[in-house]
């Protein structure tokens, strides 16, 4: 604490700074205050390296991770249904990182889209990496891809939905939006002589910078694919009902990774 009448420094020195009785501050030379800060923004969409700009002062790093694949069906054989559940979105990860814990460039890994299911399991959603080389990588790992009903059922079956990815590494760490169960009910369900096959395929999770996959829905003898995920979304889950055919889940969305660079001027 510096008392009025009080100096910062002796009051010859050319840098001294005086506070008067009254609470009035005197520089006895015009002061250098920090320079303003711009701000520019690099977005990975896929692999690559981050290269440190001139005057950087630090930045903050977001890692989405890839959405799981959703859920295919085969083709359901007479008075069947059949469906697939939607995969999970990725993880998010969000960090702060100064100049000094940076090199001069860090590889950055993008997951890819993750494939849906053709009368299978989706597959699970890749991750993404902002690899720090003198710290911790930030991570945003896939999701989890979607399950199928291989077969066609006559009577109800319902599929559970997935999780979605862990996130690892930042200062904010969220797992990815988990998928809901999808639900196949053929002719049997509803009484022997119905012609009423009904399937529902399951939306995939949403991620933090995109939506899941649309989900499907089928009656009799049609089929659906599922939705594809976007930025990390969950692939939607298929569905089809009475011989309508095969069909196959939506892909999982790419991951992607964010760079807010702010540098001084």
């Amino acid at each position: 604490v510096i008392p009025n009448d009080g100096n910062i420094g002796s009051a010859s020195d050319t840098d001294a700074i005086a506070i008067a009785s009254s609470g009035v501050v005197t520089f006895t030379q015009t002061p250098v205050f920090p320079t303003s800060a711009s701000a520019s923004v690099a977005v990975f969409t896929s692999s690559g390296t981050w290269t440190k700009p001139d005057n950087f002062l630090y930045a903050i790093i977001e890692v989405q991770g890839g959405g799981g694949g959703g859920g295919g069906t085969a083709n359901p054989g007479s008075d069947e249904a059949g469906a697939g559940s939607g995969g999970g979105s990725g993880g998010y990860a969000r960090k702060v990182l100064l100049a000094s814990a940076l090199g001069s460039t860090e590889t950055v890994t993008v997951g890819a889209a993750a494939a849906g299911g053709s009368s299978s399991d989706g597959t699970d959603g890749n991750a993404s990496t902002f690899a720090v080389a003198s710290g911790t990588n930030v991570v945003g790992n896939g999701g989890t891809g979607g399950k199928s009903r291989a077969s066609g059922i006559a009577s109800v079956a319902t599929l559970q939905g997935v999780g979605g990815g862990s996130a690892t590494g930042g200062d904010i760490n969220i797992t990815g939006s988990g998928s809901g169960p999808a639900i196949c009910m053929g002719n049997n369900a509803f009484g022997t002589s119905s012609t009423q096959a009904l399937a529902f395929g399951s939306a995939g999770g949403s991620g933090f910078f995109g939506g899941g996959g649309g989900s499907a829905g089928a009656t009799e003898t049609t089929a659906q694919n599922g939705g594809d995920g976007v930025s990390g979304g969950g692939g939607g889950g298929a569905a089809s009902g009475d011989t309508g055919a095969a069909a196959t889940g939506g892909a999982g969305g790419a991951g992607l990774v964010i760079v807010t660079q702010y540098l001084s001027e």
